[in-house]
């Protein structure tokens, strides 16, 4: 029965990535989100790192090996480990007796492996690339159809308001002009002037009053033939309110 080679290295050695994470390899970070993504896709922990581009095959088959001690074959390559001697299977050393202890020991063998990520690691990665461009086309339209929808809505807004000012100019254009207020004429004003030696005197005119600067005769009154206005003032006398004159 052909055993899974990092299912046998589970059961021989050390944790793969322990061994890795004490070799400097991979950070501690990078093991826990591997351990993460094993826990729900229950995939090889080789080959998670190969996916997430942590490591390349190469160095995965080598830690294989070097958990196992000994050289092996897995889906990954020919290793023999970071440190260890290659072991011959007993068959081998059968066939082929070791040499004398006299020669020296041959340098063993090292896994040779493509430091290229596989192809399925590969297009795996592109298309996440392609998914996350797609989402954000996707929000960058939404975002497009929200401003579009707000500039729509502000557009209405400002040809309501156009229009409900339109709709009030052309009532108050067909509105009848309020009358003008006709000039109220004056039919009774007041003299207020001084009498030499006797005081002051207080005469009614009909007509409206004179105007400040105006010449008045009141000579029939007992007063001079020529006085100056001096200052025009409504004043209340019985009941009624007046324009007087106040001359000099």
């Amino acid at each position: 029965m052909e055993v899974d080679p990092e299912q046998l290295a589970a059961l021989t050695g050390s944790p793969l990535g322990e061994l890795l994470v004490a070799r400097g390899l991979i950070t501690p970070e990078q093991l826990d989100h591997a351990l993460a993504d094993q826990s729900e896709t229950k995939r090889p922990l080789g080959e998670i790192l190969i996916r997430l581009g942590f490591l390349n095959p190469a160095m995965v088959a080598q830690a294989l090996a070097t958990q196992q001690g000994r050289m092996i074959k897995s889906e990954y390559g020919f290793a023999t480990g970071f440190d260890a001697k290659l072991s011959r299977p007993p068959e081998a050393e059968a066939a082929n007796p070791p040499a004398l202890a006299t020669q020296p020991e041959p340098e063993p063998l090292r896994a040779v492996a493509s430091d290229e990520t596989p192809l399925e690691s590969r297009l795996a990665a592109a298309k996440l690339e392609l998914e996350a461009a797609h989402r954000e086309r996707v929000e960058a339209g939404v975002e497009l159809r929200v401003a579009l929808a707000a500039q729509e809505g502000l557009r209405a807004e400002r040809d309501a308001a156009r229009a409900e000012r339109d709709a009030l100019l052309a009532e108050r254009a067909k509105a009848p002009a309020e009358p003008t207020a006709e000039p109220v004429t004056e039919l009774r004003h007041l003299l207020f002037f001084h009498l030499a030696g006797r005081g002051y005197l207080l005469v009614e005119r009909p007509g409206p009053a004179p105007e400040v600067g105006e010449i008045v005769d009141v000579s029939s009154n007992g007063g001079p033939r020529a006085a100056s206005v001096t200052k025009v003032a409504q004043l209340f006398l019985a009941g009624q309110s007046l324009r007087c004159a106040y001359l000099v």
